[in-house]
């Protein structure tokens, strides 16, 4: 408990938009399995799979960004084929602490877990801002975006601690597998295509 509190005030200290007080440990434990999903990633049907072959979805849950909803395609489409997720945040500086946090402190309760987050920290750091221990016996993937051809040394140096790397891209699986020691697979975003009218070409 000590730590937490000192790693929020931490965060508030560094991150002005956080607010410490709504980071602070909830006296109750964060809602888990397929509702708590729910809200993040919608509807979903539930889950078939035994707990052991669910994912721990790491990214910045409760940031706007792009990543945030590269995650939750992946939640997503893991999801309605009846895998268990589990979300948890990685806060960062450009993190808000929207409504649904509680739902986003989930536990890394799977053996795999899946980092759609930059390799900017080491092992270590990524952790501690997401505020859990380091397991063992998890399989661990990043899901890394990279649009150049020069990868930073830093992320050489951190892809170290995952299992593979998937690639959403084809060029960015060939950038990285240039120049990364583990596994790199290209590994396309998940998107769910709704029935469409076709449009003939000669309408533009």
């Amino acid at each position: 408990m000590a730590g937490w509190k000192s790693f929020t005030l931490e965060l508030s200290r560094d991150y002005k938009q956080l607010d410490s007080s709504v980071l602070g440990f909830s006296p109750a434990w964060p809602e888990g399995g397929i509702s708590a999903a729910e809200k993040i990633l919608g509807p979903l049907d539930g889950p078939s799979w035994g707990a052991d072959q669910g994912i721990n979805l790491f990214t910045y849950w409760n940031c706007i960004c792009g990543l945030r909803e590269a995650a939750a395609q992946l939640g997503r489409s893991a999801a309605r084929h009846g895998c268990p997720v589990s979300l948890r945040d990685v806060p960062n500086s450009m993190s808000d602490v929207l409504h649904h946090r509680q739902e986003t402190l989930g536990l890394e309760e799977h053996a795999l877990s899946v980092f759609v987050v930059p390799p900017l920290w080491e092992p270590a750091e990524l952790f501690r801002r997401a505020g859990l221990p380091i397991r063992k016996n998890v399989k661990r993937v990043g899901v890394w975006f990279w649009e150049l051809e020069d990868v930073p040394k830093a992320w050489i140096r951190n892809s170290k601690f995952f299992d593979e790397i998937w690639a959403p891209s084809r060029f960015i699986g060939e950038s990285l597998r240039k120049v990364l020691p583990v596994p790199v697979i290209d590994m396309p975003q998940a998107l769910r295509v709704q029935p469409f009218e076709p449009v003939p070409r000669e309408i533009y």
